[in-house]
């Protein structure tokens, strides 16, 4: 089967994609995987996406991304290292 998209074809046998399948994605929120082995953090702020930081730490692109999601998003905001409640 052949499929047409965005001007590129490309083959499926067998329910399986000729593509090259990449993980782009990380455990934590907010924190993706570029592709020169960097994690970047992001944030979607009204349908735009800011790019918080990149680094080759992924917890600490995790944290970065908790400091703006809970100053953005105040206390309904979903963090990847919730504050324990007292």
């Amino acid at each position: 089967m052949y499929y047409k998209n965005s001007g590129k074809v490309w083959c499926q046998k067998g329910g399986e994609s000729s593509r090259k399948k990449i993980k782009h994605y990380s455990k934590y929120l907010g924190v993706t995987k570029g592709s020169r082995c960097k994690y970047r953090a992001q944030i979607n702020m009204q349908g735009h996406i800011k790019i918080i930081m990149e680094s080759d730490d992924e917890v600490k692109c995790a944290k970065a991304y908790d400091k703006w999601a809970e100053y953005y998003f105040g206390k309904d905001a979903r963090l990847n290292f919730p504050k324990e409640v007292k």
